[in-house]
């Protein structure tokens, strides 16, 4: 597939949100009817702001927020993890999506289980529950929680039957994952896998090896999606820096760009304002903007309306201009969109103001 430096916008701009588990309802003490309620308020607020795109979490923590065959119940979505629901509420979002006309994408942390490393607190009968009692290398209880080896087969399978789930039983446009590859205190998480390598003649210094792991499960990951649909979209949203990306999470996102076969849109989440020194959003702009990238595949750009209002800078506290100053930035360099974070501050008063900008700068472009 060719490479492009010239970038050209070949479809409709993206607008987008992230829905994250903290942003949605608890079913908990609410029907059918009055959940379809809240959810379609939260569609037309979306509608308003000029948005078109939803990334929906629908798997934050080895849990789900739909129903699932596979996952306990979320937390965030019930009285307590691995809770019977009487609906799925999931499907109660499509139906408010599909109202406002708004594109919905499947939102996943593949490797994920707790920020809390104490197994107690899992459902007993999940997967990662057996996992652990049956002494798997496919879950390590780590000092900053718990998490899936991405170079288990065993999880690696679980998380792509996962996804196989969410597209037989919904009609979504995509499937979605974020930043969390290998957690930062990974030394001995993998340390059964590798060894095995080694001892099959394998060539690779840990790093090397570690990072082509991930990238035949990100394949893995859009061939699954393919599998069902040439028309889905399978997405990416690594973090903001690109060395911290490849060296410490052994994510080799501009191998994903430049490439064919592994996303078919990348969302760096350049969450910064313009006068932050060292690592500002200009300087990491320009770093994204410089990768080469393979023709099939689009960028667009993660913005951080939840920092704007606060006490986080001057900059995102006194300037409610930030955020449409960067969809500018954008625009002018031709990538394919944008994506906020995160629906509730589109209800913040704090971020009234920047919100304001941001449909002036949807508007102005219609």
């Amino acid at each position: 597939m060719p490479l492009t430096e010239t970038k050209t916008v070949e479809e409709p701009e993206l607008r987008g949100i992230w829905i994250s588990c903290f942003d949605l309802e608890n079913t908990s003490g609410k029907t059918r009817e009055e959940y379809g309620k809240l959810s379609d308020e939260m569609f037309c607020r979306i509608s308003e702001a000029g948005l078109d795109t939803a990334f929906i979490h629908l798997r934050a923590f080895s849990d789900a927020l739909y129903q699932s065959e596979l996952f306990p119940t979320s937390k965030y979505i019930a009285k307590y993890r691995g809770a019977n629901l009487n609906y799925d509420p999931f499907e109660v979002m499509l139906e408010s999506a599909g109202k406002y006309n708004i594109s919905v994408h499947g939102w996943i942390n593949p490797f994920r289980i707790s920020y809390n490393n104490d197994p107690a607190l899992l459902c007993e009968n999940e997967a990662a529950s057996r996992y652990i009692k049956s002494k798997s290398t496919a879950v390590g209880i780590l000092p900053s929680g718990i998490f899936y080896n991405p170079a288990s087969t065993e999880a690696q399978k679980l998380i792509l039957d996962g996804i196989r789930e969410i597209l037989t039983k919904y009609d979504i446009d995509g499937i979605h994952i974020d930043d969390y590859f290998y957690p930062e205190d990974c030394e001995k998480l993998d340390f059964a896998e590798f060894e095995a390598y080694k001892a099959s003649g394998g060539a690779l210094e840990k790093s090397e090896w570690r990072r082509a792991t991930v990238d035949a499960f990100v394949s893995a990951i859009y061939n699954t999606v393919k599998s069902f649909s040439p028309e889905l979209i399978f997405s990416i949203s690594p973090g903001a820096r690109k060395d911290v990306n490849y060296n410490e999470l052994f994510a080799d996102c501009e191998k994903w760009l430049s490439s064919e076969g592994y996303a078919d849109l990348i969302i760096p989440q350049l969450y910064f304002g313009f006068k932050r020194e060292g690592f500002n959003f200009s300087t990491l702009f320009d770093e994204w903007d410089s990768v080469k990238r393979c023709s099939a595949v689009r960028i667009a750009c993660g913005l951080a309306l939840y920092k704007a209002g606060t006490d986080e800078s001057e900059e995102w506290h006194d300037e409610p201009e930030v955020i449409a100053a960067q969809i500018d930035a954008v625009r002018e360099r031709k990538w394919n969109g944008f994506v906020i974070f995160s629906y509730s501050d589109l209800l913040r008063n704090e971020a009234s103001a920047p919100v304001e900008k941001i449909k002036e700068r949807i508007k102005d472009s219609k």
